[in-house]
């Protein structure tokens, strides 16, 4: 996908400012810490089995810094959870997701945006907007999951790079492809560049 922000659920605030980032990055360190020692698993464990320092696992379950996407995938997947196991607030299911209700989540790649556009994630299709500034790479963190996906580019221009294949959107532009194949993304263009895409099964 482009990817993936991805949080999801139920009324939202309308936006979504510094405090609530923190406060979402806060909770998903209580939830990994409560994971972790529930499997009877230490630090250092958690740290051999994902590849990640035991310093930077430390500071994600006590609610510093902001981990990148990559960093949180390799968490789940060691943990064989699904990435909406953090972001669930459990609410109700909806069937109505307007646009300024949308789950937004960032990373570390400066000028990287998601929004989880289903409703959430306990479904068999996720649905994610992203949006990239001008300038916005994703390569130093290029994306593989199961999975397949289709990106349709609403706005702006986009380069996406699948494998060893490299494709310049343009507005209306749309591509399908197998997820386990590398995947990233560049914004060329002078204006943001707005992505809707559809990933199934969900990767977040």
């Amino acid at each position: 996908m482009i990817r993936r922000s991805g949080e999801e659920t139920a009324p939202l605030r309308k936006g979504l400012g510094e405090r609530d980032y923190e406060d979402q990055i806060a909770t998903l360190g209580v939830k990994l810490r409560d994971l972790r020692r529930a499997r009877k698993m230490t630090l250092e464990g958690l740290a051999d089995k994902t590849g990640v320092s035991i310093g930077l696992l430390s500071q994600i379950e006590r609610g510093k810094g902001n981990p990148s996407l990559v960093t949180l995938m390799k968490v789940v997947d060691s943990l064989d959870i699904q990435l909406g196991y953090f972001f669930s607030e459990n609410a109700p299911s909806q069937i109505l997701v307007r646009k300024l209700q949308r789950r937004r989540m960032r990373f570390t790649t400066p000028g990287l945006t998601y929004e989880l556009v289903t409703p959430d994630l306990d479904r068999r299709l996720e649905v994610v907007w992203t949006s990239l500034e001008p300038g916005c790479r994703t390569q130093e963190e290029p994306f593989s999951h199961e999975g397949e996906e289709c990106i349709l580019l609403i706005r702006g221009v986009l380069e996406a790079h699948v494998g060893d294949q490299a494709f310049v959107l343009e507005e209306g532009d749309a591509i399908t492809f197998d997820c386990m194949a590398p995947h990233w993304y560049y914004n060329p263009g002078p204006e943001v560049a707005d992505v809707c895409g559809a990933i199934t099964p969900p990767s977040f």
